[in-house]
């Protein structure tokens, strides 16, 4: 009896959809030629004035099932994931942004072994905290990657400008890197191609948010512990949204 490769199952065949109860993404940027590395082939970094950026998505996400299923059949998890803003251009032109999937987890165990299974995301289980207050919404992992960051929510403490040392001169144009982006790509050697996913979202208004960031291990470790930390770039927070991913496309890439 055959066994289907691993890499066939990863393909994101079935539409998903979800709840999030909040969605808080932080943005740190470096050089572009620092981050460039990353990429891999078929993509290229999505940069503003010679700067690209890596994002941490951290999202409560409730009933999350196969598309059509009702609600009672979804599950409920905490997520934290790190991803690199890219562009990609397909066979027919067309260019797309979107983001590439560099690590994370979540704290469900049965999410992150079907995670593995069934796309390219390969989390980690997170032990992960919440607390969540009217005006703070502080959050903490460990077990893989160790963060912990507080957001302030209160609208009398909403930001008019991005952080102190941003690259963006204003939340108008930190708001074009606040994510998710249309898109999730990632690249499948045993065929050279491209996987991309199309999430679907309603009613998403982030509005900016005094973070601060107490650790973070996931700049300690790899690829980043060799290019210098980054530049805190912007945080956006979003509540009550309706999301979808769409099925995988795989697109073998032309021209390499």
């Amino acid at each position: 009896m055959s066994i289907l490769p691993l890499h066939l199952l990863r393909r994101h065949h079935l539409p998903i959809e979800a709840h999030f109860d909040w969605s808080l993404a932080v943005v740190w940027s470096w050089p572009e030629e620092r981050l460039a590395p990353l990429c891999g082939p078929g993509l290229k970094l999505d940069t503003y004035e010679g700067n690209a950026f890596v994002a941490l998505a951290l999202v409560k996400t409730r009933g999350l099932r196969m598309k059509g299923l009702p609600r009672a059949f979804g599950r409920d998890f905490v997520l934290a994931g790190f991803r690199l803003f890219t562009r990609y251009t397909t066979r027919e032109g067309r260019r797309l942004r979107g983001l590439k999937i560099l690590g994370g987890g979540a704290d469900s165990l049965g999410m992150t072994l079907l995670g593995s299974i069934m796309t390219h995301y390969r989390y980690r289980h997170l032990r992960i905290e919440v607390v969540e207050t009217p005006d703070r919404l502080g959050i903490v992992t460990s077990g893989g990657h160790h963060l912990r960051v507080l957001a302030q929510t209160s609208p009398e403490r909403e930001p008019t400008s991005p952080p102190t040392g941003s690259v963006f001169p204003d939340l108008r144009t930190a708001r074009r890197f606040a994510g998710p982006m249309p898109y999730t790509f990632d690249y499948e050697a045993e065929t050279h191609s491209m996987i991309r996913v199309e999430g679907v979202r309603r009613e998403w208004h982030p509005r900016p948010v005094e973070i601060e960031i107490e650790t973070n291990s996931f700049f300690d470790e790899g690829f980043f512990a060799g290019i210098g930390p980054g530049r805190l770039a912007n945080a956006f927070l979003v509540r009550e949204v309706d999301y979808e991913w769409r099925r995988g496309i795989v697109e073998r890439i032309s021209g390499e």
